[in-house]
């Protein structure tokens, strides 16, 4: 079981299109943190979070 683990962890190092789509979502979220604590400086509660990342993704 551990080797096919650590099999497959050694394929998904070979795909560097994963790691970027992971890299640019996480890069969305801290984007859309950014701006909405930028705008007032309101505290934001996870369910605000969420709106805000859905309103900035989706024009």
């Amino acid at each position: 079981m551990f080797r096919m683990v650590k099999t497959e962890i050694w394929k998904l190092k070979r795909y560097h299109m994963i790691w970027a789509g992971v890299f640019l979502m996480l890069l969305s979220v801290l984007l859309t943190l950014f701006s909405t604590t930028a705008l007032d400086g309101t505290v934001w509660t996870f369910s605000f979070f969420t709106e805000q990342v859905i309103k900035i993704m989706l024009p």
